[in-house]
């Protein structure tokens, strides 16, 4: 289905910059930034991503967060474990 694999570009735990493609459920909070690191420009080129600016990536931002919230919840729910360190839970005040 669309929008359930998504490529990201951030950084490792190592502080490279890395291209992982990921399911959409393991992101929480898309953020849309502008790129101006020439490693980030690199990887999104190699990867035939076309330059946007800040307006045209929140809408798509704000969608893959709705869609990946509905796949967290109806896909892949499941009871949560006592204690649960998922990102929702760590969040949430009790």
């Amino acid at each position: 289905m669309g929008h359930e694999q998504v490529t990201t570009i951030g950084r490792a735990r190592t502080g490279r910059w890395i291209t992982v493609d990921t399911g959409s459920r393991h992101l929480h909070t898309f953020r849309a930034k502008l790129a101006y690191a020439p490693a980030v420009l690199r990887r999104a080129d190699a990867i035939a991503v076309r330059p946007q600016t800040r307006e045209e990536t929140e809408e798509p931002a704000a969608l893959l967060e709705r869609l990946a919230a509905t796949y967290r919840e109806t896909r892949h729910g499941a009871p949560h474990p006592t204690p649960c360190l998922c990102h929702t839970c760590l969040v949430t005040p009790a």
